[in-house]
């Protein structure tokens, strides 16, 4: 039991400090002397860089966050270790707060897709249908609105048990994925005595003070 204990404290040390790691912050600033923590939306998340690179270098700040940061460490979890598979939440707890940069981060989308996709390839498959099905339904001018209500009804659709029992022990994780997201984009760069309702709709729906 204490050996179990021991274990998932380490793996989740670790996943903290490779969530840490800011993708977008490290490129912007060593490839093209940019500090996307004073720019925009100031945060470190790739949809506060989007407009600054060349478009490959999106592409491999996707592949970084999605695939080496969220889907090969939930992966790895679930092939050798699944009963520990709560512990990739702290992937995206790095991820949102950082140790490297003063615990300011991302805003947990790309991590969490990750993560899904290492989770179950299946869920995987209905939040980018949801977010798809969204995006037609009205084309919104960027993602986060449809990737932000496709990850909450995913997150109802398996509680409520739509989609069987095989995806139940699936709920808890995707509660506090949204939970973390949701704090996360909830908490912005303003004056918190002049914050209100609508305001806090914009950050968590559109990643803006306005919408």
């Amino acid at each position: 039991m204490l050996n179990e204990i021991l274990i998932a404290i380490i793996y989740s040390l670790f996943f903290y400090i490779l969530g840490c790691i800011p993708t977008s912050y490290l490129l912007g600033k060593n490839l093209f002397k940019i500090d996307i923590l004073d720019k925009d939306s100031r945060h470190s998340g790739l949809s506060n860089i989007y407009n600054l690179l060349p478009k490959k270098y999106i592409f491999l700040i996707l592949f970084i966050d999605v695939i080496m940061k969220g889907f090969l460490p939930t992966l790895f979890i679930q092939l050798f270790d699944s009963k520990l598979l709560f512990i990739v939440i702290f992937l995206l707890i790095g991820h949102n707060w950082s140790i490297f940069i003063n615990l300011r981060g991302g805003k947990g989308i790309t991590v969490a897709i990750g993560i899904i996709l290492g989770v179950s390839y299946m869920l995987f498959v209905y939040l980018l249908s949801l977010f798809i099905l969204i995006w037609l339904i009205n084309r919104f001018r960027d993602s986060a609105f449809p990737w932000i209500i496709s990850f909450f009804s995913l997150t109802f659709i398996v509680n409520m048990n739509f989609l069987g029992d095989d995806y139940n022990t699936y709920g808890l994780i995707l509660l506090l994925l949204c939970f973390l997201i949701l704090i996360r984009r909830s908490l912005g760069i303003t004056n918190y005595n002049k914050v209100n309702y609508k305001i806090i709709i914009n950050r968590i729906l559109f990643d803006r003070e306005n919408s």
